[in-house]
Order: structure tokens, then C-alpha cells, then sequence
């Protein structure tokens, strides 16, 4: 629409309108100048994953460190199939249900749960197995605050402000390119393809080794955050699920 200047102020030539003052247009060219990053859906979910796996997996990867033998390198090879295989298990999940108004919340929440969970696991040698999950179920059913308010603690609190709130800011800011749907599908498909095909070039050359590794260390996957915690709650909601369901006579003798 038309606008007139007038006494150093735009006008609008519409009747009735409110004219814009100058607080306003300094306010609207600020927001114009404002850079916000970019970034496509499939390469946000690689990058969150890649954070999540490698700053709430201290324990895990010191122990690796302890049984592997980086100098070497069928070791190394094994070290980075791992560190590879996590990622792309929870790049994988987030490329599946990373949609619009969708991933955002998504990643997230899982930066958060990561966050607490990395700590417990990290600094208390927590292992979130169905019967841990079973046990935090019944304390929130329960309403017992009083077990709950005991584990937050003022270092659990500087972890998820700089390990997940954070980097949530910085998701929030970040302005996802969106392409149209086979694009998407595509670009997704050659994500998770290309992290699959790099965890097969470093597994088949050393299977043996990585076999024998992955059968004397199976407890190791305990420390997976947050993989085997998000594994033994699908567990549990299964295991819930049958339970709740109700006894049916087939038939009567």
C-alpha cells in the first residue's frame, strides 16, 4: 500500500490506519538484519545425535578406552563402529519421526533426557534397566516428591543447563530448510544409508575381533545413554501393555 512521509514518520495512505513510528520501523529493521542459521531437517538429526552420543557417554567410552586397544587398528576400527553404530541408532530414530513441528520438540526433549540420564549413569554408575524404569514409575504414581526433589542437585542442574538447555536454544534459533517430500525422503535415506555403509567398512574387516569384543563386554551396552534406557522403556510399556490385558475364557469343559 501507498505511505506518505510526514514530519520525518511514515504515514500510511490507508484511512484509519495507525502510522508506524520510528521505534517501530528501527524495530522491524533490526528483525530483518537478524541472522538466524540454517539448517536441513537430515543434517540437524545427524548433528543432534552426534552431540547427544558424545558428550552423556563419558563412562561408556571410558571403559572402551580400558578394553580396547586404540593403538592398534582393528581396535581403533572397533572403537569408532561403536561410536558410529549409537549415532546412527539415534540419528536413525529422529530421521523417522523428524517432521515439521515434529523435530524440533523432538530433539529437544531427547537433549534433555540425555542430560539427566548421562549424569546419573556418568557420575553414579546408574543402569536404567526395566526395573529402574518400573521403580521411577512408581514414584512419580506414588507422588513421593521427597525421593524425587533428593536426586536434584545443584550439579545435575549445571549438566542440563549446559548440555541441554543450551543447545535447545540453539535448535529453537535455528531455521530448518524444509524440502518438499520426495527431496526429503531422499536426503534422509542417503543420511542413514552412508552411516550404515561407513559402520560396514569398519566392522567387516575386523568382524572377528569386533565378534569377540561384542561377546566378552556385553554388559557394556548398560552405559548406552540414552539407548538402552529408551530400549528397557519400550520394554516396559510392552510388558505394561500385556499385563493390562483382561482375561478372556476361550472356553469352558
Amino acid at each position: 500500500f501507498m505511505t506518505d512521509v510526514i514530519g520525518g514518520e511514515q504515514q500510511s495512505a490507508w484511512p484509519g490506519a495507525r502510522p508506524r513510528t520510528r521505534m517501530g520501523a528501527a524495530l522491524d529493521a533490526f528483525g530483518s538484519r537478524l541472522w538466524r542459521p540454517a539448517c536441513p531437517a537430515a543434517p540437524l538429526c545427524v548433528l543432534a545425535a552426534t552431540w547427544v552420543v558424545l558428550v552423556n557417554n563419558r563412562r561408556l567410552f571410558g571403559s572402551l578406552d580400558e578394553r580396547l586397544d586404540l593403538a592398534s587398528v582393528s581396535g581403533l576400527a572397533c572403537f569408532l563402529a561403536i561410536f558410529l553404530g549409537f549415532i546412527g541408532m539415534v540419528a536413525t530414530g529422529l530421521l523417522l519421526i523428524g517432521h515439521k513441528y515434529v523435530l524440533k520438540p523432538a530433539v529437544i526433549s531427547l537433549l534433555i533426557l540425555s542430560a539427566v540420564l548421562g549424569y546419573f549413569t556418568n557420575e553414579w554408575g546408574v543402569v536404567f534397566d526395566m526395573k529402574m524404569i518400573r521403580n521411577i514409575v512408581e514414584t512419580f504414581a506414588d507422588n513421593n516428591r521427597q525421593e524425587a526433589m533428593e536426586v536434584i542437585t545443584p550439579p545435575l542442574a549445571l549438566r542440563v543447563l549446559l548440555l541441554a538447555v543450551l543447545p535447545s536454544l540453539a535448535v529453537l534459533a535455528t531455521k530448518v530448510k524444509w524440502r518438499c517430500a520426495r527431496r526429503e525422503l531422499l536426503e534422509r535415506s542417503l543420511y542413514a544409508g552412508g552411516m550404515l555403509l561407513l559402520f560396514a567398512l569398519l566392522v567387516l574387516p575386523n568382524y572377528r575381533y569386533a565378534l569377540f569384543f561384542a561377546r566378552e563386554n556385553v554388559r557394556l551396552k548398560y552405559y548406552a545413554t540414552p539407548m538402552h534406557a529408551l530400549n528397557s522403556l519400550r520394554k516396559y510399556a510392552f510388558d505394561a501393555l500385556r499385563r493390562d490385558r483382561p482375561f478372556v475364557v476361550i472356553g469352558q469343559d
